[in-house]
């Protein structure tokens, strides 16, 4: 019985202690729209490395971002970006950051200021064929691999439904896997993340 597989995933890949300094590296004199939750960007903010960036850099926050995002809460936060551009993108913080992250980046192009975000989820081919800014993903915890998947979660909670934004263009452009991100997640967090890391 013969088996075959195959394996395809465009975003670059940085592991390892301290590879976060790669992304300050990289991204100088850039304007950047920066999405955490408040805890993230305190994190941000308060790391050694990653404070450089704003030195460097015009930073733009959205640090209100909740754990399972909201359709309306997330198409606000686009209503609100919308006409702004931005040279990169960058998402700190858990699963719930990166999925946000994702839709927001994508529904920021030029080409889809017509659509809202449920037009995108339920007909991907609107989305297919555009180009968003880089989006630079840092997992601040274990287990939900949003960083490298063409997948982003969203929640429309008034109907009890859980969406799916899903396609190529949904791929962040680089993933940052930092270990030491994790040195400071609450134990209760760990345990959460860790398992879901496990299954």
């Amino acid at each position: 019985m013969k088996s075959e597989w195959s394996f395809f995933n465009p975003v670059r890949i940085l592991f390892g202690s301290n590879s976060r300094t790669s992304l300050v590296d990289e991204i100088t004199n850039q304007k950047c729209l920066v999405i955490s939750s408040e805890r993230g960007r305190k994190m941000f903010c308060d790391d050694e490395v990653l404070c450089l960036l704003e030195k460097n850099n015009e930073l733009c926050w959205i640090d209100k971002v909740n754990s399972n995002p909201d359709i309306v809460d997330i198409q606000n936060i686009i209503d609100q970006l919308k006409g702004k551009s931005f040279n990169s993108i960058i998402a700190f913080g858990g699963g719930s950051v990166m999925d946000s992250a994702k839709a927001i980046n994508l529904a920021l192009c030029k080409e889809l200021h017509e659509f809202s975000l449920a037009d995108m989820i339920s007909d991907p081919r609107i989305h297919n064929n555009v180009k968003p800014a880089p989006l630079y993903t840092i997992p601040t915890t274990a287990g939900t691999g949003g960083e490298v998947t063409p997948f982003a979660t969203i929640w429309d909670h008034a109907k009890f439904q859980k969406l799916s934004l899903s396609g190529p263009s949904v791929f962040a452009n680089t993933a940052i896997i930092d270990p030491v991100l994790t040195y400071d997640l609450p134990e209760k967090d760990t345990i959460f993340t860790g398992l879901d890391a496990i299954n």
